[in-house]
């Protein structure tokens, strides 16, 4: 059943996405080789480098405890597909013109949380990924908390002002490519349409990821 297999695909898609923050974009904020660049959000925000140390070990928490969060989801859904096949289902009605918007948006955003696991992270008109990390950090109350003791509270209302801006920037410029970073996000797009761009995207990722090791492995064997 083609519905199944795009929904086996999507979590496969999401879980080499974690895989790629957990091995790729955490080891290097956590030995402070990567720093947040606080700078980028605003030439006139500055912070010092213990702050931007500070800041680097609350985001890798943060990433880390979304990551377990996810692949929790994402073991649920591959053991029970069916809501999600459900909602395959409904967008595609929706984009043959069978059922209404309103139908489809219902079925889909009942399912909240759980397809917000399911990630579409690959640009396939560019061929590359698009940022990784969805969602709003500062729902995080640890996440929070931790800026609060590390943030004037000058800085943590242009810290949070910015970086919603930034985040509500990339989710409009997605929007404007027909590009959703998240199902919970999905507009209604017909099945077929659908399997090649989730097919599309984990063969990006795989490719993505066969890089990465092959590098990793003429690096242990040059040492």
């Amino acid at each position: 059943m083609l519905s199944q297999s795009v929904a086996d695909q999507a979590v496969q898609v999401s879980l080499n996405t974690q895989a790629f923050m957990m091995d790729e974009l955490l080891p290097p904020i956590a030995r402070n080789q990567d720093l947040p660049k606080p700078a980028t959000l605003d030439p006139n925000f500055q912070l010092d480098r213990e702050q931007r140390k500070k800041l680097g070990v609350l985001a890798a928490d943060l990433m880390k405890r979304v990551i377990v969060t996810k692949r929790q989801t994402l073991e649920q859904i591959r053991s029970n597909p069916l809501p999600v096949m459900e909602v395959l289902l409904k967008g595609d009605a929706c984009a043959r013109g069978e059922i209404t918007l309103e139908e489809y948006e219902t079925c889909r955003d009942a399912l909240g949380a759980d397809l917000a696991a399911l990630e579409n992270p690959v640009d396939l008109e560019q061929k590359n990924l698009l940022q990784f990390g969805t969602g709003d950090p500062f729902e995080d109350e640890v996440y929070m908390d931790g800026l609060r003791a590390a943030l004037s509270p000058s800085q943590l209302e242009a810290f949070v002002r910015l970086t919603k801006a930034k985040l509500d920037a990339r989710a409009e410029a997605a929007a404007a490519r027909q590009q959703f970073l998240t199902f919970d996000t999905m507009p209604p797009i017909e099945l077929g349409k659908m399997a090649k761009q989730v097919g599309g995207a984990l063969s990006v990722l795989e490719a993505v990821n066969e890089n990465l090791q092959a590098k990793a492995e003429r690096a242990q064997a040059g040492r």
